[in-house]
């Protein structure tokens, strides 16, 4: 579905689920011994195509056709790959028929157990908002105390200003032992804990905390850049009570805050609606306005729109994310070289993890999604239960792209002193 919105400029997109009869059951399927079910899922859509000779390897990692064409279109080209093993594990396969210039269709065979033959009802579009509907007056917790934790510094900075807005009186922490610490000399509303952090993790610390009772009656948050589905169940099955992606979004920290403080904390006034706007906060409007920086031949490294968003629409605050990101890109990039050499692979998928959320903030999204395709390579290489191919697999990955990802760290960090100068002008 990515690759068919990213591919079709003009016409649609069609997504089709449909369960096939046995007669029709495609090729190469290993079926299960029990009532299978086979479900086709077909992606059509009406965009560039794909040039014969181009259709065998597609599925291969790392793989972006028409480079020249497409360099406007940002992507790892993991995701067909990815996808590819994914449907394999599960028994499935992937078929593409595709007209150069005309379009592509993408059908995902996927055989399954039928576990009851009870219809499980209408299927429900509506979300339940609930517990999502946070005030539309200015939220201010002035009296609140809000512990940060987190061994990124561009990440406790970013935090710390979005807090700012709220009032909120807020602590930094740089590691699970000093979250440890701070929480042994004074009680906190509220901890926000990163989950990726050496030593000891996000995981590891919260478990401490529980050991010592430390946070009995504080709720502890995790903070992680990897968002993906079943996040939230697993954090919360470790004993956080909520979770939140990295880089963080204002309206998603603003609801947590809602959620999760006590009321007598909270201000949420028409009153406070009413307070003087700082003059450097930009409307959506105007934001959206400049994202548009892009062209068919050429896309942007750093996406200001994007990293304006992640900064509240506030210029004030995305400037000097712009600088820091600059300042610390020679110390992190020495970093990564440095596990990179030494074959650290737990270190470089932290490091790199780091990257990729720091990138994103700023609106840099494709060394964002190269770094966590590394991170995701170098996680691989110490996963227990992965395959020595897979390993090799992985580690090929990181050598072929390694260099890759410093030269495109360091161009960003080079459009991030431009767009500083452009703004100081």
């Amino acid at each position: 579905m990515t690759n068919a919105v990213k591919y079709t400029r003009t016409g649609s997109v069609m997504l089709t689920v449909t369960r096939l009869s046995q007669n029709k059951w495609p090729l190469g399927l290993t079926l299960p011994a029990v009532a299978p079910v086979v479900l086709a899922i077909e992606v059509q859509d009406t965009g560039i195509g794909i040039k014969p000779e181009d259709q065998q390897r597609l599925f291969g990692d790392f793989v972006r056709l028409d480079a020249r064409r497409n360099r406007s279109i940002e992507g790892t080209g993991l995701g067909l790959a990815l996808t590819r093993r994914f449907t394999a594990r599960m028994g499935g396969t992937i078929t593409l028929t595709s007209v150069y210039g005309k379009g592509s269709t993408f059908t995902a065979y996927l055989p399954l157990e039928a576990r009851s033959a009870e219809k499980i009802g209408a299927f429900d579009m509506q979300r339940d908002t609930a517990q999502e509907a946070a005030p539309h007056a200015t939220f201010l917790a002035p009296h609140a105390h809000i512990l940060v934790v987190d061994d990124n510094e561009m990440n406790r900075f970013v935090a710390k200003s979005l807090l700012k807005e709220t009032r909120a009186h807020v602590r930094l922490a740089a590691s699970g032992r000093e979250c440890l610490d701070r929480l042994r000399a004074e009680p906190y509303d509220l901890v926000l804990l990163d989950d990726m952090m050496p030593e000891l993790s996000g995981t590891e610390t919260l478990a401490l905390l529980k050991k010592d009772h430390l946070a009995d009656h504080t709720p502890v948050v995790a903070l992680t850049a990897n968002a993906i589905v079943g996040a939230k169940e697993t954090y919360l099955a470790a004993g956080f009570d909520d979770y939140l992606a990295k880089p963080i979004d204002p309206d998603d920290l603003i609801k947590l805050l809602w959620r999760l403080l006590p009321k007598a904390l909270q201000e949420t006034t028409e009153a406070a609606a009413n307070l003087e706007e700082d003059e450097e906060r930009m409307p959506t409007e105007a934001v959206l306005e400049r994202s548009d920086v892009a062209t068919e031949e050429t896309a942007p490294l750093i996406d200001t729109a994007l990293g304006l968003s992640y900064a509240g629409g506030i210029k004030g605050l995305y400037d000097p994310m712009l600088q820091m990101f600059s300042d610390l890109q020679p110390k992190k990039s020495a970093n990564i070289k440095a596990a990179y050499d030494a074959n650290d692979w737990p270190t470089y998928a932290i490091d790199v993890h780091a990257l990729k959320s720091n990138a994103l903030s700023i609106g840099a999204k494709h060394l964002s999604e190269l770094a966590k395709s590394l991170e995701l390579a170098a996680k691989t290489i110490g996963k227990d239960g992965a395959t020595e191919e897979e390993k090799s697999e992985a580690e090929q990955t990181i050598h072929a792209h390694h260099a890759e990802l410093m030269e495109l760290y360091e161009d960003v960090a080079g459009e991030a002193k431009k767009l500083l100068a452009a703004s100081q002008e």
